[in-house]
């Protein structure tokens, strides 16, 4: 496993960025440091209607543009800021102390401020407000706007928000679980998602995932101990992995279990064994999910780069400002552009994402992002029996598969025939979420304690279909080059037709925790699990025909 710090070289000058949160809360803390810098971006006033009307032609099979995907200087010169803007913001910027780049698409500039120059730049406080956990929150005391001297060529401002390290004292640490521990029995999960999602034609044919890298979005530790144990145990092949950090973070800010990330990476490769590499990027927890995915999609556009995003970290939508969220869209249209899958999980507090602090209905971003595909979850209907059928992941009173029908996001066309009213749908499809069903994984601190753990979640099923779509990605193309780009604007054309070959139907659960009455499974798309598991080999078959490319 490879760590290395992300930078950005568009310009020639390397720039390491340090991410800050989603939105501002406005409580009063204490002043920032001043010399403390903070991760910001800036959106350039560009056409990301005329980008979005583009992706669909893209996405939308039968259209005479259906794959024929752009570079990301087709989208800086089509759709892009113009050169003049980008360069006069650039200056402006410079002078109040920015220190960054431009993205490939020549739309964002991104980098670092320090506290005093912010303050100064923005007009308003940076404080610091401690969380929870007893970890520090830094940014703004109210919420920031392009000020005056950049507001006629920047549309949005996000960032100025950090998780800063811990300052209490520390706590006694448990017990240490043996970092040698014993083999649990193994389950055959590997064989059994073989079977639940379709993926026995195209592995007899060698589709596993060779010659494909999935990129995945994370805020915990990686640990290759785990992974190795993983594979001792249960002689499940898992991925190459890099871990590339976004911001400089330090390493408390992360904590000290890789639970999560251990969780993703071994979904993903037991659903394509032979995958060429898992790239981490590893940011900030209070980060916008503009700053990771920008450093996801620049080593997506380098030669052999991930072909595929994964993303198990959501929010609350409530809790995403709407420039952070514009800027967010920005780069998920442009990774739609590109030819890059972005796939992301719904949640697990069922339909109601922003629990527990409210309990209404609400939607999971960037689950919710039409430019997103979305997964929510299941359950075996006898648990720990794959082949008993599946129902909607409910572990009530707490935890359900994400889905909801209220997304501040409005619908997208490829959903205006499903007859639900509200904004996004969510989730898409589903994929296998209960930890009985799922079955114990290693967790292993960052000092090299391990035990196995039953671990779960939604959290698992953006990797798993992103596994899954990287072995239908090597069996479109021989030269592992293949992409699908956003695979929402297809999957929703095919039950037009039939849905059996390619969906199994959900048909029993519900996500509903609060009694927000959403949402309850039914024949057919529904918001608690969407069209259902996806048949993998169908899908494959499906853009075969569709790219007109022989079966392997």
């Amino acid at each position: 496993m490879t760590i290395t710090r992300t930078r950005w070289t568009a310009l020639g000058v390397g720039v390491a960025l340090v991410l800050a949160g989603c939105s501002s809360s406005g409580d009063k803390g204490s002043p920032a440091a001043s010399d403390l810098q903070l991760p910001v971006a800036f959106g350039l006033v560009r056409d990301q209607a005329g980008l979005a009307q583009q992706v669909q032609l893209l996405s939308t099979p039968g259209s005479p543009s259906f794959a024929q995907w752009m570079t990301p200087a087709d989208i800086a010169s089509a759709y892009g800021a113009s050169a003049a803007d980008a360069q006069a913001a650039l200056s402006t910027l410079n002078a109040a102390g920015f220190t960054g780049e431009i993205d490939p698409t020549g739309s964002v500039l991104i980098g670092t401020m320090s506290v005093a120059d912010a303050q100064a730049f923005f007009g308003t406080d940076i404080t610091q407000t401690p969380s929870g956990t007893g970890q520090l929150v830094a940014g703004p005391a109210k919420p920031v706007s392009p000020p005056d001297a950049i507001s006629s060529n920047v549309a949005q401002v996000a960032g100025l928000t950090a998780l800063l390290p811990s300052t209490a004292t520390s706590s006694p640490a448990p017990e240490s679980p043996s970092s040698s521990p014993t083999c649990p029995t193994a389950k055959g999960l590997a064989s059994s998602l073989k079977d639940i999602y379709g993926l026995a034609s195209l592995q007899q044919a060698g589709s596993i995932g060779k010659g494909v890298r999935i990129a995945m979005l994370e805020v915990a530790p990686t640990s290759q101990q785990a992974l190795d144990l993983y594979n001792s145990c249960f002689n499940v092949p898992v991925a190459p992995v890099s871990v590339n950090m976004v911001d400089s973070s330090p390493a408390s800010v992360f904590g000290d279990v890789a639970q999560e990330s251990t969780l993703d990476i071994i979904a993903a490769s037991l659903m394509a064994p032979g995958l060429a590499g898992i790239d981490i990027y590893q940011f900030n927890p209070n980060s916008p999910l503009v700053f990771p995915f920008a450093a996801a999609l620049a080593g997506s556009y380098a030669p052999g780069g991930a072909q595929i995003i994964s993303t198990s970290v959501g929010f609350c939508e409530s809790n995403v400002t709407q420039q952070a969220m514009d800027l967010t869209e920005w780069m998920l249209l442009s990774a739609a552009a590109t030819g890059v899958t972005v796939v992301a999980s719904s949640g697990d507090t069922g339909s109601s994402a922003c629990a527990p602090g409210s309990t209404d209905q609400a939607a999971q971003y960037p689950s919710s992002s039409p430019n997103a595909l979305s997964v929510g979850g299941t359950q075996a209907s006898t648990p720990g029996d794959l082949a008993s059928g599946q129902q909607v992941w409910n572990a009530s009173p707490t935890y359900a598969g994400g889905g909801s029908t209220v997304s501040t996001l409005p619908q997208p066309a490829y959903q205006s025939s499903l007859g639900i009213s509200g904004g996004r749908i969510t989730p898409d499809v589903s994929f296998l979420s209960s930890p009985a069903d799922f079955g114990p994984i290693p967790v292993c601190t960052t000092t090299g304690s391990c035990q196995f753990t039953v671990v779960g979640g939604t959290s698992a099923t953006a990797p798993g279909v992103a596994g899954g779509l990287a072995s239908v990605l090597q069996s479109l193309s021989t030269t592992s080059s293949a992409r699908i780009g956003l695979p929402n604007w297809a999957l929703y054309s095919v039950p037009a037709t039939t849905a059996a070959p390619y969906f199994t139907d959900i048909t029993v659960g519900t996500n509903d925790l609060y009694g927000v009455g959403c949402c309850t499974a039914t024949t057919g798309f529904d918001a608690a699990s969407g069209w259902g598991s996806l048949q993998f080999s169908a899908i494959a078959d499906f853009y075969r025909k569709q790219l007109s490319i022989s079966s392997p």
